[in-house]
């Protein structure tokens, strides 16, 4: 594939909003003004909003969306796998593949959304980083804009009244402007990574780890697609 150092600009914009948040927004929303129009419309609706609002409420934006009843997680695995024991096998490979490139994921775990973009352009190797694409943060990015559709938010609304939780800032869930940039990722990632296929078959070294191999005092793994693996809740 082509070059995709405007990856390493869309981390940026799922990290917690530093002060220096909508100069690297602005800088992302530029790239990718040049690669893909419709991205960069999409990212812009996200823009507009953020632009308007202090850099306390871009914060807490962040929080109510990701963390604190959030709409959807940021940790592709756990999105995928959920608690299933795949997860922490996948999080021990991505732990790996980030040490092989030399990046410093930081606090947030390796499957970390702005993590695993960082590593899609760091990556040598295109087999795992289609993989990656295909098996993993396309699947999860579709999994996490089903959480920002109205009638999931207000059924999920429901049931945190009748459990008597708080909730918080009620009104940040509908609308919630964090689809936009999710939009705008998939759509990069389905355009650049559109002969990508998750294979079932790689060296044993370089593969993202799914079942344990059969066989008698194996302790090796192998890949599956994901369609037989099944998706975590």
């Amino acid at each position: 594939m082509g070059c995709t150092s405007h990856y390493l600009k869309l981390a940026d914009v799922f990290r917690y909003p530093s002060a220096d948040y909508l100069q690297r927004l602005d800088r992302c929303r530029a790239s990718l003004a040049k690669v893909h129009s419709e991205a960069a419309v999409e990212l812009e609706k996200f823009a507009a909003h953020v632009r308007e609002i202090t850099h306390q409420q871009r914060q807490e934006l962040f929080i109510k969306t990701f963390e604190v009843q959030a709409l959807c997680y940021l940790d592709l695995g756990f999105v995928i796998f959920g608690e299933d024991y795949k997860r922490g096998m996948f999080l021990v490979h991505m732990k790996r593949e980030h040490e092989r490139v030399g990046n410093d994921y930081g606090t947030e775990l390796p499957d970390h959304l702005a993590n695993v973009l960082v590593l899609i352009e760091k990556t040598e190797d295109d087999d795992f980083r289609n993989d990656l694409v295909a098996g993993i943060a396309i699947p999860a990015i579709r999994k996490m804009l089903q959480g920002f559709d109205g009638s999931r938010i207000k059924d999920r609304m429901e049931r945190l009244k009748k459990r008597h939780d708080a909730i918080v800032q009620e009104s940040l869930n509908y609308g919630n402007v964090y689809q936009h940039a999710l939009r705008a990722l998939l759509l990069m990632l389905e355009r650049d990574f559109a002969d990508a296929e998750f294979e079932v078959e790689r060296p044993k070294s370089r593969f993202i780890p799914i079942y344990p191999e059969v066989g008698e005092g194996s302790t090796a793994y192998h890949s599956h697609p994901l369609s037989s693996v099944g998706h975590g809740g």
